[in-house]
């Protein structure tokens, strides 16, 4: 199934790459999520009176992209989302410190426009982005007085993930910059907002700040 999803999504781009530019990509994501399940950890520390944080998750994105002449741009990725918290104090009478991180590979595709020009070198860019999973890897940690009682680490591949109910498509829109450093190196930094959510049970929605280099070729 993964076979087929990238070469149809490599067909699709190169059937709209016919005498168009192409661009190689690399750059980073910073995600957090949203949703029922994040508030119901936030709400389960603020009852037990502990300190909590979401971290940015650093993930990566990386692929190739297609511009036309029409402005429209198409990319395939190897996309990084997820989250990851920290939360620590005084749990009946004891100290307790822990850490959850949840990381989700896909392959995404996408478009998006430049719909402003601000000037020659700066666009703002509106798009959506398709993602399907393809692996995921889940940890945790906790100590209590110094003394760990749990230390869960394990990958989630797609058997896994279909045993939960999980959604195998993620899709979103995105919205952002590109900024022209020459005619060939481009950076763009863009923001997705997840619209589906990972399962039932783990109700989640990615939020997640792309940043990344393009190069063409």
């Amino acid at each position: 199934m993964i076979r087929r999803l990238i070469i149809l999504f490599t067909i699709m781009l190169l059937g709209v790459s016919y005498s168009q530019t192409k661009h190689f990509i690399g750059g980073v994501t910073l995600s957090k999520v949203a949703g029922d399940s994040a508030d119901d950890i936030e709400e389960l520390a603020q009852d037990n009176n502990l300190d909590f944080e979401w971290e940015n998750l650093l993930g990566f994105k990386l692929g190739m992209e297609i511009s036309q002449d029409n402005g429209y741009v198409y990319g395939i990725t190897y996309t990084q989302r997820g989250y990851e918290y920290q939360t620590d104090g005084i749990l009946y009478f004891v100290t307790y410190e822990g850490n959850e991180l949840f990381t989700i590979n896909y392959l995404t595709g996408y478009a998006y426009k430049p719909i402003y020009n601000y000037s020659p070198n700066i666009d703002l860019i509106v798009g959506g982005e398709l993602g399907y999973f393809l692996i995921a890897h889940f940890e945790a940690q906790a100590d209590v007085n110094g003394e760990e009682i749990l230390d869960e680490d394990k990958d989630i591949d797609m058997d896994d993930w279909d045993d939960g109910d999980g959604n195998k498509w993620n899709y979103g829109l995105i919205i952002g910059g590109r900024y022209h450093i020459s005619q060939k190196i481009s950076v763009i930094g863009t923001y997705y907002w997840g619209l589906t959510e990972w399962s039932d049970d783990l109700e989640f929605t990615d939020r997640s700040f792309q940043f990344y280099i393009r190069t063409s070729f």
